[in-house]
């Protein structure tokens, strides 16, 4: 009676490591490419979302929201006496596709534009500008 050895050789195993090792170097930038796109494509569906809402509160109060959180609950004094919202759903704004909170102030950093809002993308922290997707373009 002969025993034979089933199994793996040596080489065999090593070939099988440098294929998903190499399937891997392709494979995650690739992965996290995409995933990068579909987090900026959320961030920008957001803001969009969040300049709605802004310009109908401009539109039924007379005045620009001092917060994002004025959208969803009456802000105090006059402009809260006009507010027919609430302008989003939930109990607090959306955040970008980042998971990180949007930066809006009621005042313009640039000509033409009535307020500021925008994320500081995938460092979610105060960088580069080119880093930031604004509603109003990069």
């Amino acid at each position: 009676m002969t025993h034979t050895k089933s199994g793996f050789t040596l080489m065999e195993l090593m070939i099988a490591i440098v294929i998903l090792g190499i399937l891997g170097a392709v494979g995650i930038p690739a992965y996290l490419g995409y995933v990068k796109q579909a987090n900026i494509s959320t961030t920008k569906q957001n803001l969009k979302l969040l300049s709605g809402a802004i310009t109908l509160f401009k539109a039924q109060t007379g005045d620009y929201p001092q917060s994002l959180t004025d959208l969803i609950k009456r802000p105090s004094g006059e402009v809260g006496e006009d507010w027919a919202g609430p302008y989003l759903k939930g109990n607090r704004p959306p955040k970008d596709g980042f998971k990180k909170p949007f930066v809006y102030r009621p005042e313009s950093e640039g000509e033409g534009r009535p307020y500021t809002l925008f994320s500081y993308g995938a460092s979610g922290r105060r960088g580069k500008r080119s880093d930031r997707i604004s509603v109003w373009g990069r």
